[in-house]
């Protein structure tokens, strides 16, 4: 095709010799000034963009020799500074080559045109300044049309699409490859306008830059054309202005180099995307080879490498020997092994290994890969390598909590169980096969194992919990006795969870079971301490006034048979009166006694020596049908405790085992000395390691069941009838054996007789120091100072007090004795007040009255029981105290102590 316009390209200019060296250097500076200031933007792609419109304007304004020089350094500057690898003159990729060759060839392309254009116009000047004549005119026109039309031979031979267009946008002019580029017939062409060969989202940016063009005179674009077949072509678009009215654009196909670039592009950002992963991945990915001559190597190792390993990727990945030798000797035959049968099998490489880091000790890792074998006959594991420091750290706690809870589990006796559902089938530790005495060698691991085991009454109710746990009314929490195949009974305490499915139908339940046979009974002695507690207090609140009385009563009566009357009848009325109130006496220290809140006077006891002591008394006890067996044992220990308790205990004892024995019987009585250990507490919590001297008390009577012995300790319980027994006596002998830290064990059968074991701690030589003699009273006379604010019990007090002989002032507070002793001028030898009175105790009345008269004896009184006295210190060793009620001759004898030893320097 040939153009149809004949426009002056270039215009006519003598070039001086440097010019076109310095548009080399100008025009190449700038556009490596623009190409790095788009480095930013557009990074390594496009390298060209700002080089082709230079190389270009080199060759219109500086030459040929201007537009190669521009086309030299481009190329050079792009591949070393924009191609991979940077820094050398290469390219890595083949699109990069391409891309190279295709502006290396275009820009020589447009600096040939350019030249070839600038020397046929300036031929073209000189000739027409020549020729003077027609002839030469003519000639000099020859020879410029033979110019252009060697021109538009060029340019319609071009590879690269040449357009004219005008003012108005319409094509005027093209060559063949333009056609070929834009893909319409050249009749269809000529009358296009250029808007018809972009898409519509680009009109507004092709008009904006052919209005630039008109108003610059150059413009340089990347534009999408659409091709006659519907196809988008990306094109490299350089336009200049021919005339005021036309402009030539330049144009090149760069839709390969575009999905070169895009190819690239897409590769840089899934390799950033995978460097990115690689960086937060807790391991390295890595690629692991074994050669053909058995040589290792890392021919790819993520960055975490470093972090791990402390080696550089570079370093591994021809040669992975300095890798290998971190392993740490003990595990690198191991690691081998599982390499060479991971490489034998094809198999996936697993291991967990140590590795040995200089100046940072040793760290645990774990290597997965997959292999694969290559052409070259070498095996390629692809996978990850990763730090388990820390989690083999937390499995190790994991193990040593699990042991610990095992510990926890087993020192705790908590039998574990666990019940499949719907299998029927059962899992128990040791320690449950124990609950239920099963050897765990003989446990079948079926549910009617543990079911056959529950007591007959209580299997109902424990079903029914189990049964309200599966349906999910309440959970499994419940007690209930287990029956051990020997026979032995077992109360133990369940507490079960039910696992459910996503649909809560229930899988299997898991739970507890623990031996709470001692709680239980530790429960109910604690039960029977508690009723015998309240019964004390109950004792100890009413002994008081009860007490007052019975020291009225008695003390009259005293005083009564010392009156000389002629009749027997009145002396037998008051021996009655006596007996009576001596018998009452005799209770309230019994309830005082098992609530142990009796006031008692430990010593040195010898068990043998008291018990033959009261043989006699103790026939006298049982009668003639009844046969009585003492075996004392040699070198028995002594024990300390009050012996009118110990009398009380024997004499209580052999009452109860005579009263079993209707119909007579054997009545045996042993002693002996017992060390107990921790193994004698299994069943009996109450008993407690040590040394003991044992008294067992054994009748052949009617014998208890299991009920009966679990009340026999209670106080007002008896099985004789009305007025035949207070339900005392075996309450008091419980009471004195916990005030003196002794126990009592009952074993009886119903029809087999009972045995009643009694522990009395062994006395330490520490209290045998203690021990003092009581010394002997001798009698004598002087003055008594009674403070008492009770009136009968003073006035029965003075009486027994003169009547004795001592010369008596009454004070009936204790303000009235310190003003008494205050006027006595020393003729008070003894003051006898009681411990508790309105405003002022005993024991502060006699610091008081010593301090009035120095050297005075003091004997404290008191009706009330041993905890609510023993706080006022007057139970303490060396004080002298009278218990209400008392006797003359008991008055006598503390009042004679006092005065004695006030007088002892």
């Amino acid at each position: 095709m040939k153009f149809s316009r004949q426009v002056p390209m270039f215009p006519s200019l003598k070039n001086p010799p440097w010019l076109p060296v310095a548009v080399a250097i100008t025009v190449f500076a700038a556009a490596v000034a623009l190409r790095l200031a788009l480095l930013a933007l557009l990074g390594t792609s496009m390298p060209y963009v700002t080089f082709f419109p230079a190389v270009m304007f080199a060759a219109l304004f500086g030459g040929l020799y201007a537009g190669y020089m521009v086309t030299v350094l481009s190329a050079c500057f792009a591949a070393y500074f924009l191609i991979d690898p940077a820094g050398d003159i290469s390219a890595r990729h083949a699109g990069d080559w391409l891309g190279m060759v295709i502006f290396f060839l275009s820009c020589l392309m447009v600096s040939w045109l350019s030249e070839f254009m600038r020397r046929a116009e300036k031929r073209t000047g000189e000739a027409e300044a020549r020729a003077m004549s027609a002839a030469e005119r003519e000639k000099a026109g020859a020879a410029l049309l033979q110019s252009e039309a060697k021109f538009r031979s060029y340019v319609e031979n071009s590879p690269m699409a040449v357009l004219v267009v005008d003012r108005e946008g319409h094509y005027v002019d093209f060559n063949a490859a333009a056609v070929d580029l834009l893909g319409y017939p050249a009749e269809t062409l000529a009358r296009m306008h250029i808007l018809e060969v972009h898409r519509i989202e680009d009109h507004v940016t092709v008009l904006s830059d052919f209005a630039r063009l008109f108003d610059t005179g150059r413009v340089n674009v990347e534009t999408c054309m659409q091709r006659g077949d519907g196809e988008t072509v990306w094109v490299s678009l350089h336009a200049a202005l021919l005339d005021r009215d036309h402009a030539i654009a330049y144009c090149q196909d760069i839709s390969g180099i575009r999905a070169a670039v895009e190819s690239m592009r897409e590769r840089l950002a899934l390799q950033e995307q995978l460097a990115a992963i690689t960086s937060v991945v807790p391991g390295v990915i890595h690629s692991f080879r074994r050669r053909a001559d058995g040589s290792f190597c890392f021919p790819y190792a993520s960055a975490a490498l470093e972090s791990i390993c402390g080696l550089q990727p570079a370093q591994v990945s021809q040669d992975a020997t300095a890798a290998l030798n971190l392993i740490h000797p003990e595990d690198r035959e191991r690691v081998n092994r599982c390499i060479e049968e991971s490489a034998r099998g094809m198999t996936p490489l697993r291991d967990e290994f140590r590795v040995r880091l200089p100046g940072k000790g040793d760290i645990w890792v774990e290597c997965h890969s997959i292999p694969s074998r290559e052409a070259d006959g070498s095996i390629l594991w692809r996978g990850f390598i990763h730090d388990i420091t820390q989690r083999r750290g937390n499995e190790e706690l994991v193990r040593e909590a699990t042991r610990r809870l095992q510990l926890a589990v087993k020192s705790a006796g908590l039998g574990v169980w666990e019940w499949d559902i719907a299998a029927g089938s059962v899992v128990w530790n040791d320690r449950m096969c124990e609950l239920y005495g099963i050897a765990p060698t003989d446990f079948d691991g079926r549910h009617a194992t543990w079911s056959g085991a529950l007591h007959p009454e209580d299997r109902d109710r424990t079903f029914a919990a189990c049964r309200e746990a599966l349906v999910g009314e309440k959970e499994f929490n419940t007690e209930f006795r287990v029956i051990h195949p020997g026979g032995r009974v077992k109360t133990l305490k369940g507490d079960a969870v039910v696992v459910r499915d996503q649909a809560s139908r229930p899988l299997r339940m898991v739970g507890l079971n623990r031996d709470i046979t001692d709680q239980r009974y530790l429960e109910a002695q604690l039960l029977q301490s508690q009723k015998m507690e309240a019964v004390g207090r109950l004792a100890g609140g009413v002994a008081h006034e009860f007490n007052n009385n019975l020291s009225v009563i008695l003390g009259y009566a005293e005083l009564s048979k010392l009156v000389e009357v002629d009749s027997s009848k009145f002396r037998e009325y008051l021996d009655e009166i006596i007996k009576a109130a001596e018998h009452s006496r005799d209770v309230t220290h019994q309830l005082l006694a098992f609530s142990r809140h009796e006031i008692i006077a430990p010593r040195r006891v010898d068990l043998n020596l008291l018990i033959g002591r009261s043989e006699k008394t103790l026939w006298r006890l049982i009668g003639e049908d009844v046969e009585l067996i003492l075996t004392t044992s040699d070198h028995i220990w002594p024990v300390l405790i009050d012996p009118a308790q110990l009398n009380q205990v024997v004499m209580n004892l052999v009452v109860n085992a005579r009263d079993a024995m209707p119909h007579g019987g054997t009545l045996s009585i042993e002693t002996t000395n017992v060390a107990l250990d921790e193994i004698c507490r299994i069943g009996t919590p109450e008993t407690r390691p040590g040394e003991y001297v044992r008294m067992t008390v054994t009748d052949t009577g009617v014998g208890m069941d299991g009920e009966l012995q679990g009340r026999v300790f209670e106080p007002f319980f008896t099985t004789k009838g009305v007025g035949k027994g207070t339900g005392l006596g075996l309450a008091t002998v419980y009471g004195i054996m916990s005030q003196n830290g002794g126990f009592i064990k009952v074993s009886s059968e119903p029809g087999e007789g009972a045995s009643f074991s009694l522990f009395f701690p062994r006395m330490n030589p520490e209290q045998a120091a203690g021990q003092a003699q009581e010394p002997a009273m001798d009698a004598g006379a002087g003055g008594v100072l009674l403070v008492e604010d009770e009136p009968t019990v003073r006035l029965m007090a003075q009486l027994m007090l003169e009547k004795i002989g001592y010369s008596v002032l009454v004070a009936a507070s204790p303000q009235e004795a310190l003003e008494k002793c205050r006027r006595s001028e020393g003729g008070i030898d003894c003051l006898l007040t009681d411990v508790i009175m309105p405003g002022m105790s005993g024991v502060d009345l006699s610091v008081a009255a010593r301090a009035i008269c120095p050297g005075i004896g003091i004997v404290y009184m008191s009706g009330y029981s041993s905890d609510l006295i023993a706080p006022h210190g007057v139970l303490e060793p060396g004080v002298l105290f009278l218990q209400k009620p008392f006797d003359a001759a008991t008055l006598a004898e503390k009042i004679q102590q006092s005065i004695r030893f006030s007088r002892t320097p």
